[in-house]
């Protein structure tokens, strides 16, 4: 099974004897609520950039750039993320710094409100003129409150050290923590500030930093470690023994990752929009099936509601 959708609710727990994942986050997580022991990470692979950048021809120099790239909507601020009242106070405490933010437009809202003369709005470009930006970076800087992975990767492979959002949900985590690797979640907005100021002022702990983390993403996202994530994957199965998991108890999580997903992915559906071809006695099974004994499920419909549904509509 390829867990290749994340975010959302997925079927095949029961069934499944190798649980693949794109992202090394989900395995912890996976384990506990779906039950699943044997988990691989097989990451989306990235094509090699044409430009590296080198530390030791790149000596420290002004000003310092940082970028930082996502669809507007990702930085859209919440009660507890503003990610342009932060770039706004690095501007005005770093004056060797010009801030370069992809995908949103200077015209927009918040960066008419969020305004300075170092940090640039460049809207959205296309891949040549993001290419083109990227090579010119020193910082990467996770956006918040929604980070964009693969915009995080792409500036990692070119060995740019990257600065990851602090206090982030377990649903947001690209990485698991690896101080060894460079790999820092921020536990609050005081340790992601200060992290950012230090690889703004101290070159060699840029150069540090960057070399870790380039390790670690070479390690699971360059397509040669691709290819040999996939080849341990089959030997693995080589030796499974095809097992149904036995799931006793309904769990019910109502936390922030949850309240959060649902606000980014959330739609109507119709009760009987997946039913219409089902014959009456399979549409009688469904309703016995879809209504289990759980305190927590709360159902839009009751039964007496649905029957009359089928009724009046002669879906029988």
């Amino acid at each position: 099974m390829l867990n290749h959708a994340d975010h959302t609710f997925w079927l095949g727990a029961a069934i499944t004897d190798i649980l693949i994942q794109i992202r090394e986050s989900n395995i912890s997580l996976d384990k506990q609520r779906r039950n699943i022991d044997d988990q691989s990470v097989l990451p989306i692979p990235l094509k090699s950039p044409d430009f590296i950048k080198n530390y030791d021809e790149d000596n420290d120099k002004n000003p310092v750039n940082i970028l930082s790239t996502g669809s507007l909507y990702k930085y859209t601020p919440n009660e507890n993320y503003n990610f342009y009242k932060e770039i706004l106070a690095i501007a005005e405490k770093h004056l060797n710094v010009k801030i370069n933010i992809v995908g949103v437009d200077k015209n927009s809202a918040l960066a008419k409100q969020y305004q300075h003369s170092r940090i640039e709005y460049l809207g959205v470009l296309n891949s040549e003129e993001l290419n083109e930006v990227e090579n010119q970076m020193d910082i990467f800087l996770e956006g918040f409150p929604l980070p964009s992975f693969t915009a995080l990767l792409q500036a990692a492979q070119k060995k740019i050290p990257f600065v990851l959002h602090y206090d982030p949900l377990s649903s947001l985590k690209l990485f698991n923590d690896n101080k060894n690797n460079g790999i820092i979640y921020p536990e609050n907005k005081q340790e992601w500030r200060d992290l950012v100021s230090n690889l703004i002022e101290d070159f060699s702990f840029r150069k540090e930093t960057a070399e870790k983390q380039y390790d670690l993403v070479e390690k699971l996202y360059s397509e040669n470690a691709w290819k040999g994530l996939l080849h341990q994957i089959y030997q693995n199965a080589d030796f499974k023994q095809h097992r149904i998991g036995n799931f006793t108890s309904d769990d019910y999580y109502h936390t922030e990752n949850e309240m959060m997903l649902s606000k980014i992915d959330s739609f109507m559906i119709s009760h009987f929009k997946h039913t219409e071809n089902l014959g009456f006695l399979q549409k009688i099974k469904l309703l016995s099936q879809v209504y289990p004994k759980n305190k927590n499920v709360k159902y839009a419909l009751s039964k007496t509601q649905i029957f009359n549904y089928i009724f009046e509509n002669r879906l029988y």
